[in-house]
């Protein structure tokens, strides 16, 4: 009875509910009845202008595309402003009438910027990327592909010179390791809003791309909250400071006002794992119609993936030392009986693949003028994120007794680690003009890094008296690292006040910045060996925590002062010379140039050349991080010791401390604007960075006498194997990038087309022995640079790509194809055994992934769109040598992917602009 009451009254509510909304959509369309409607188009003079802002009344709304807009309002007379960056703001008052459409075409000038445009120059005049003196790809966000929810991933499918296998492994499979041009991810300098942005506080420690580097962590910003990503590909230093050796990024956020926009994602892979779910949305408004404030909010979540194969090794038996093949059959029918008797899954016992993920960011970006020439400006940033991962780390198996307290685990454990990762900064400034012409800015950032770990599921061998009240979860301590950077910039173009130079500008300005960095100490457990002689593995299995020695808080103080001046004397001919001078507190000085020219031969050929040198000063985590931990490669379990760039270990080894490194970049390439519709830009580089900073792979104490003996001076018997940071190689990268793009209108519809591609290749020229007590011979030159580090830097990434990128747009109808082609790949062994067959090369072949989406606006406000990435499923190469396997758990390769090997995914979006 109750029931039947309770659905009549819902059945009525319901019908009340259609009512109203009948009776809404009915206002509205009578109130729409009495509107009139505003079309128009804007463009530039060369383009036409997506996501211009248009304004009329309190109405505000974005061209599209093809730069078109449309805005209904009630009948009377309005000023229309329409504004966008690098043009002059346009008012225009028109008059509306009821049930009428106006139809209106406006072009806009272009004009000097009060902020920096454009990368690679600090004139603040306005010029394309088809005009500079050096090659900039600019990417708006509007081109970001929302397949995918990381900055990384989505400029590795649109720049073929940037370079981000998805990791999957490790505590840092978090933050993608990133390339430019074939460097390192910290030889590239990453800007937000033209200013400094700090870099993560951990160290690259798997056997990847960007092993034993740091890097500033991209996947902090959403697609929602970018304007654009400009990203200059020539060396940098002398304009930008250390770490600009490959180039730079810069992210710009948005600065729109009077618009909502929400972004719903949802998809997963085709093996049905990994679901993600991503939420954002970014809304400005005016501030008392002078200033602005732009904010946007996101988060990620994202279930982990499983990639791994069936182990086939043993479980709960080891082969004893001097075991006849009798014997071994027989083990391994004792270690098979115990695998089914307890249930042992082999293939499901560890993960390998996408950690479960939570990514969180809070971005808030604003300006307000406070005199018609002087600007405040601030930006503040907030990401968050957690990972869980429960396959990263070896399996301890019951056959590993020194590692195992079998009271707690009889069949093994497999370690699980939570991690947090928090960055935020903020950005505050006053900038102006004065009378004379000159711009100035004054501004200080703050930014900081902090990782901390906790880990459960594991154990500290040495506590195996306590057998089963034995510790099981551990912290092990976390690390941080902050930045403060001070800026005050001058500039200003003369060309007023000379005769036959179009300009002539001069830029100055100086830098300060201090730099923080801290280890902190974990619990005692995570790090203590309660039974030394026991044989027993001490510290938390699979992360060992920070003990008092690897504690450490340090300071870097930087100072810095550059001049730059750019001469463009006619439509031709353009020249910019800079110079950059900066001084470290544990370094001391470091002096960079450059030299760009471009000359215009006609309206649709450019030639352009750049030669500078730079520098890039070893980071403090590079220099001060330290830990002693079991270890496992292939699947053996043994302690390795990470140590400092300065202590008793460093000094024993004789180790030169670490120093900046230094650069010399060439690059000359032409622009072609081969017709109206379509342009050409190709560019050929040569750099060569000394000294580079390096982390040694893994140095066993057997493989020399020498190195068995100071490790037992020292006192360490029970560390198996060693490395270091230090200054021991040289390289040479050469390569050349080829962009091409076209953009056709045509029965109101819009066809873009870009095809671009890059071919890059470095080399190792010299190594050296920083080891001062090790001999300086072949041998322990290839310890201290081993035949996989080489093949990491030389091999590991593909020599060539190539993406073709295909976009149609048609009244609500919106299609989308990419296919991005990735060349062959290499992971080189330490060394091979050709007898035995160990540990034997691995070599991968080309790969090519293929993404499409359809997109359709059913209402204005409204676009749904639905599609793949990997559409033809494609995974690298399997390994093909079964010692590389780790006993059949292994099916692809850590070191050296290029498409990473979770195959294809597929997805929706709904976007929605209010």
């Amino acid at each position: 009875m109750l029931m039947t009451q309770s659905n009549e009254k819902m059945r009525k509510n319901l019908s009340y509910i259609i009512g109203l909304v009948i009776l809404l959509f009915a206002f509205r369309s009578t109130t729409l009845a009495q509107e009139g409607i505003i079309k128009g188009k804007v463009q530039g003079k060369e383009e036409l202008l997506n996501a211009a802002t248009v304004s009329i009344g309190k109405k505000t709304v974005m061209t599209n595309d093809i730069g078109e807009f449309r805005i209904s309002e009630k009948p009377g007379t309005y000023t229309l402003t329409i504004s966008y960056v690098g043009y002059q703001t346009m008012r225009q008052e028109i008059t509306i009438k009821a049930n009428k459409t106006l139809e209106l075409s406006f072009t806009l000038e272009k004009q000097e910027q009060l902020k920096e445009v454009l990368l690679g120059s600090r004139s603040h005049i306005y010029r394309t990327s088809m005009n500079t003196t050096v090659p900039v790809d600019i990417i708006p966000g509007t081109k970001l592909s929302r397949a995918l929810n990381d900055l990384t991933q989505q400029l590795f499918i649109a720049v073929p010179s940037f370079n981000s296998p998805p990791q999957t492994v490790g505590p840092t499979a978090y933050v993608n390791p990133a390339t430019l041009r074939g460097l390192g991810p910290d030889q590239t300098l990453v800007l937000l809003n033209g200013q400094r942005r700090h870099a993560s506080a951990n160290i690259f420690s798997i056997y990847s791309i960007g092993y034993g580097s740091g890097a500033t962590d991209l996947n902090c910003f959403p697609a929602a909250a970018i304007e654009e990503v400009q990203i200059l590909k020539d060396g940098a230093t002398a304009q930008y400071g250390s770490d600009g050796i490959a180039g730079v990024i810069d992210i710009r956020l948005k600065e729109s006002t009077g618009k909502t926009e929400a972004n719903l994602h949802l998809g997963q892979f085709y093996k049905g794992d990994g679901e993600t779910v991503a939420f954002d949305i970014n809304s400005g408004f005016q501030i008392n119609r002078k200033g602005f404030i732009n904010f946007t909010g996101a988060a990620r979540f994202s279930k982990p993936t499983q990639r791994n194969g069936e182990y086939q090794g043993r479980v709960y038996y080891n082969y004893s030392q001097n075991a006849t093949r009798l014997d071994s059959i027989q083990i391994e029918s004792m270690d098979d009986s115990a695998i089914d008797a307890n249930n042992f899954d082999r293939l499901n016992h560890r993960r390998i693949g996408n950690p479960q993920l939570l990514n969180s960011s809070i971005i808030i970006n604003g300006a307000y003028p406070l005199t018609k020439n002087t600007n405040l400006f601030w930006t503040g940033t907030f990401n968050y994120r957690y990972t869980e991962d429960g396959g990263s780390n070896a399996y301890r198996y019951p056959k590993d007794t020194a590692s195992i307290i079998s009271d707690l685990y009889p069949d093994g454990f497999q370690m699980v680690y939570f991690g947090t990762n928090l960055n935020a900064s903020l950005i505050a400034g006053i900038e102006g003009r004065t009378k004379k012409g000159w711009k100035w800015d004054i501004s200080s950032v703050y930014g900081g890094n902090s990782n901390e770990l906790f880990l459960t599921n594991t154990n500290n061998a040495t506590q195996y008296s306590l057998g089963k009240n034995a510790q099981t979860s551990f912290h092990p301590g976390s690390i941080f690292y902050s930045q403060n950077t001070n800026n005050i910039n001058w500039s200003r173009n003369f060309a007023n006040q000379l005769n036959r130079i179009k300009s002539f500008s001069l830029s100055f300005g100086g830098e300060f910045r201090m730099d923080n960095f801290q280890i902190k100490k974990g619990e005692e457990a995570s790090y203590k060996n309660y039974a030394p002689g026991s044989g027993k593995q001490w510290g938390s299995q699979g992360v060992a925590g920070n003990s008092d020695s690897n504690a450490i808080h340090r300071n870097r103080y930087v100072s810095a002062a550059y001049i730059e001046l750019e001469i463009e004397k006619n439509e031709k001919f353009l020249l910019n010379v800079a110079s950059r001078y900066e001084d470290y507190s544990d370094y001391g000085g470091n002096l960079a140039g450059k030299l760009a020219l471009r000359y215009k031969f006609s309206n649709r050929l450019l030639l352009r050349g750049s030669f500078s040198n730079g520098f890039r000063a070893p980071a403090l985590q590079q220099r001060y991080i330290s830990n002693a931990s079991p270890t496992s490669v292939r699947g053996v379990i043994f302690i390795a010791e990470t140590f400092r760039n300065e202590g008793r270990t460093a000094d024993a080894f004789g180790i030169a401390p670490l120093r900046a490194e230094e650069s010399l970049n060439a690059s000359g390439g032409i622009t072609s604007r081969i017709t109206k519709n379509i342009n050409i830009t190709l560019d050929a580089y040569w750099i060569q960075v000394r000294n580079r900073v390096t982390l040694t792979g893994l140095i066993s104490r057997d493989s020399s006498v020498w190195i068995k003996d100071i490790l037992n001076s020292l006192g360490k018997y029970d560390i198996r194997s060693i490395r270091f940071f230090a200054n021991a190689i040289s390289t040479r990268t050469k390569g050349i990038d080829l962009v091409v793009t076209g953009n056709w209108l045509f029965r109101k519809s819009i066809l873009e087309i870009s095809l671009s591609g890059n071919y890059n290749k470095t080399h190792i020229y010299e190594i050296v022995q920083p080891a001062k007590n090790l001999p300086d011979d072949s041998k322990h030159l290839n310890l201290v640079v081993n035949r996989e580090e080489r093949g990491r830097l030389e091999e590991a990434q593909p020599l060539s790509k190539i993406i073709l990128g295909i976009e149609y747009k048609k009244g609500k109808w919106d299609f989308n194809f990419r296919t991005v082609y990735f060349g062959k790949a290499a992971r080189l062994a330490v060394n091979v055994d050709k007898t035995t067959g160990l540990y034997p090369d691995e070599f991968f072949t080309p790969k090519t992934l293929v993404g499409c989406s359809i997109g359709y606006s059913p209402i204005k406000w409204m676009t749904i769109k639905v599609g793949a990435r990997n559409v033809f499923n494609t995974y690298p190469d399997k390994i093909k040598n079964k010692s590389n396997t780790q006993s059949g758990l292994v099916t692809y390769d850590f070191n050296s992917t290029q498409i990473g090997y979770n195959g294809g995914y597929y997805f929706m979006n709904m976007n929605f602009n209010f």
